[in-house]
């Protein structure tokens, strides 16, 4: 491949902003807060409803997860069939699609289904909690249907016993789970889940989780250098500004999606954290397999990311270049004489 000098270049940058942006808001806001238990009052002839309802609202919310999930996994895969493409189309379900559409539409549709993750994730999150307290306070409620009482569901929660269960109801032996042990259940153990081995589970969560966000965050952001570099036809000088700075474009809609959701939740979380660090250093080892994959394919498309070679050279390895080409100059004028 040679010495490509700003092979890197779009993720430093991402990384820099990145640092300052995360630097900045926790100067300014802290830590996000845990998220909140309700304190509505509902009146106990209400219960049964309410938790019919909430219980359903939360499996649908949970297949809606699971279908997010999946199609962000697909996208990601058909994104690294783009990056080591061997021509300029990809063949999907029988049909030849031009891959430089594809470097525009595939970070389209990854900035969407994170924003939707994010408020699916949310909703699952508010409807859980939402759905303990209620499950809470049916077992506290007068068990004569005619003897209304009105109660307060975070004192419900505060209240409930181990084995409740309607609580039970609600787990769902995923991710919802693992959040609400790694992350809520920290002061006070909302779900009922056993923490015996929170530690182990938060680590798996953040790990698994975390890893396939951060590929779709890196997939996104890698992809827009790399189709600049392949198919912007400018002169090398401006593709290789637009290279640095395409990706700012999706890194500020994923910044501000992952504000809302820290602070506007809020969602005290290191989860996002891991992602942030994980994102980047994917994002360079997209750029690098691209790289190496059009070296052989398509070396003409490397040429921007080699401007100004010569003046990043030491001074000492210049000088020394003259005088080889001196000694050789003077070597050809003796063998003349």
């Amino acid at each position: 491949m040679g010495f490509l000098l700003h092979l890197f270049g779009p993720a430093y940058v991402v990384a820099a902003v990145s640092l300052l942006a995360i630097g900045a808001v926790y100067a300014l806001k802290g830590w996000p807060p845990h998220f909140p238990t309700s304190v509505a009052t509902v009146d106990s002839s209400n219960l049964k409803d309410l938790f019919d309802h909430t219980l359903s609202d939360y499996k649908a919310g949970l297949t809606a997860l699971d279908a997010n999930l999946s199609a962000q996994a697909l996208v990601v895969a058909t994104a690294v069939l783009v990056i080591i493409r061997r021509s300029d189309s990809l063949e999907f379900f029988g049909n030849s699609i031009p891959l430089s559409w594809l470097h525009a539409f595939i970070p389209i549709l990854l900035l969407y289904l994170f924003m939707a993750y994010g408020n699916i994730s949310h909703r699952l999150i508010a409807s859980r909690m939402l759905g303990v307290q209620l499950a809470c306070s049916l077992s506290l409620a007068p068990q004569d249907a005619t003897a209304t009482k009105a109660l307060r569901l975070d004192e419900a929660a505060a209240k409930c016993g181990t084995g409740n269960p309607h609580r039970e109801l609600l787990r769902d032996a995923g991710w919802i789970d693992a959040w609400y042990i790694s992350f809520i259940d920290t002061e006070q153990n909302i779900s009922g889940i056993d923490r015996t081995y929170a530690a182990y589970i938060k680590t798996v969560m953040i790990i698994v989780l975390g890893t396939q966000i951060a590929a779709a965050h890196a997939s996104t952001l890698a992809i827009v250098s790399i189709g600049c570099r392949r198919y912007f036809t400018t002169r090398h000088k401006r593709r290789l500004m637009w290279y640095y700075v395409l990706p700012l474009g999706p890194l500020i809609l994923l910044g501000v999606a992952n504000f809302l959701f820290a602070y506007g939740g809020p969602h005290r979380n290191t989860y996002q954290l891991y992602v942030v660090a994980v994102s980047i250093a994917l994002m360079a080892f997209l750029l690098w397999l691209s790289v190496k994959i059009d070296s052989t394919s398509h070396p003409e498309t490397l040429r921007c990311l080699r401007l100004r070679r010569q003046r990043s050279l030491p001074k000492m390895d210049q000088a020394a270049a003259v005088a080889a080409r001196a000694q050789r100059s003077l070597a050809e004028q003796i063998k003349i004489d």
